[in-house]
């Protein structure tokens, strides 16, 4: 059962835990003075870690890194215009609207 405790109190300080287990465990430190304990152990445990590493990195390296890696995307003006969300939906509907047209306006 300790083993399993000293998992749920790490779990819990990574902040892994899903909410309804997360609210349970919280529940449970209220009167659980070794889950308390855990908690404090783990805190001091990751402390240590976090204080070893360097800072993370901002946003934009991971992007820096890939240009360098794989090269600056480029796109010319039709690539962007095919790759564009609504170029489908736009050409079905151009194509459903002179159907209709056609349909309706062209006699028989």
């Amino acid at each position: 059962m300790s083993e399993d405790l000293e998992a749920l109190a790490g779990e819990y300080v990574l902040g892994v835990l899903p909410s309804d287990e997360e609210h349970a465990f919280e529940v449970r430190m209220r009167t659980d003075a070794e889950a308390r304990a855990w908690v404090d152990y783990w805190r001091a445990s990751f402390a240590e870690w976090s204080q070893a590493l360097p800072p993370a990195p901002v946003p934009h390296v991971k992007d820096r890194i890939d240009e360098a890696i794989f090269g600056k995307p480029t796109f010319k003006r039709w690539e962007r215009v095919l790759l564009h969300p609504f170029f489908v939906p736009g050409i079905v509907l151009v194509i459903l609207a002179a159907t209709l047209l056609k349909v309706l306006l062209i006699p028989h």
